[in-house]
């Protein structure tokens, strides 16, 4: 009868992370990691939902006061660990954690658990005063387990706010409105003293996260991981300030002679010097085969292109790539079509003049 008053009572929850868990598996968009890291979550959210449901219903049997203090103890301990588990989906650089990093992260949940499991005999954090009655009496660190979850959760917070710096604005309100208002839940049960069960909260952010980041990765090119076209034309609306071109030098060639693969390898070189030059008022696109495009959404000099045109040239010297590039800007009332046109037309200048000097260089080695 239990297990029907814990499906009934949580029957929302339960049907949201086995939503979720369908979802993971019929997504195409995210990795496989990923997928690993939000599997592990759901499980700890089911493990987290019976632990809290268990010990609510046990708090008025005296018989089973240490069970209590077990499944308390086990509580405090696995809510940190949720939180530390999604730390890998914010983590915002592509290469792993340092181990030193990992390391200093679990440190204080690690020291933590030998208190919250000790208590009862203790009586540091909470412990139960009265053999017949099944009530916790507040120690002098009675708020450390508090303490820790939250330390945890600006930690989380930060990894986001750092992960979202190249985002679109919108997208970082996004992300910020599903965190913030998943810890405002959160305070909200602590400050009126509600039952001590976050799933229902931590489950619904982690739904919404989901469907954010589904939905951004869905704009995403698979291969450069830079906006898609769809996502250009929807940007095509907006107020666009000016624009980049840049196409690749000989693609074909490469991919007849060395392979596709290293094709590839020049796109995704490119496309990594095009993102380290983004701010959260820029966006970049990948519009066709080996055909890039820079939006700016503010009032830009010509000098600051020029600038960061030049810098990606720089960064392209000590690779094996070469790429055509053409800018324009805003002026008038000239529509984002015609801004398109002439930074194509420049780019294939730029085109040009590679191909010319190119020819040159290598009629003038066949004289030789």
């Amino acid at each position: 009868m239990q297990i029907v008053n814990y499906i009934l009572d949580n029957f929302v929850m339960l049907f949201e992370l086995l939503g979720l868990t369908v979802l993971l598996h019929i997504s195409v968009h995210l990795n496989s990691k990923l997928k690993f890291n939000v599997r592990f979550v759901v499980i700890l959210i089911f493990i987290i939902s019976i632990v809290s449901y268990v010990e609510l219903h046990i708090r008025d049997d005296a018989g089973m006061a240490l069970t209590r203090h077990f499944l308390t103890a086990l509580k405090y301990t696995l809510y940190p660990i949720l939180i530390i588990s999604l730390l890998p989906i914010s983590y915002p650089y592509k290469k792993k954690m340092p181990a030193i990093f990992i390391t200093l992260i679990l440190l204080p949940e690690i020291i933590s658990i030998p208190f919250y499991m000790s208590s009862q005999w203790t009586h540091l954090i909470y412990y139960i005063g009265q053999s017949d009655v099944n009530y916790y009496v507040a120690g002098p660190l009675q708020y450390w387990p508090y303490f820790i979850f939250f330390f945890y959760m600006i930690i989380f917070i930060v990894f986001n706010i750092l992960r979202l710096k190249k985002f679109s604005m919108i997208n970082q309100r996004i992300s910020l409105f599903i965190i913030l208002g998943a810890t405002a839940g959160i305070i909200l049960y602590l400050i009126y003293e509600r039952e001590e069960d976050y799933t229902p909260v931590v489950t619904a952010a982690l739904i919404l996260y989901f469907i954010f980041l589904y939905i951004h990765l869905a704009c995403k090119d698979a291969l450069t991981g830079l906006l898609n076209r769809q996502y250009y034309y929807k940007d095509m609306k907006e107020n666009v300030y000016a624009v980049i071109s840049i196409d690749m030098n000989d693609l074909k060639y490469i991919n007849d002679t060395f392979g596709h693969d290293v094709g590839d390898l020049g796109l995704v070189k490119m496309s990594e010097i095009i993102m380290s030059q983004l701010n959260h008022k820029m966006r970049a696109y990948r519009v066709g085969g080996d055909e890039f495009i820079i939006f700016f959404f503010y009032p830009v000099s010509e000098k600051e292109i020029v600038n960061k045109i030049e810098k990606m040239k720089n960064m392209l010297k000590g690779t094996q790539n070469s790429y055509a590039f053409g800018y324009s800007i805003k002026r008038d009332d000239i529509k984002i079509d015609k801004m398109i046109e002439d930074a194509d037309f420049k780019m294939y200048q730029d085109k040009s003049e590679y191909k010319r000097i190119r020819n040159s260089v290598a009629a003038s080695m066949v004289r030789r």
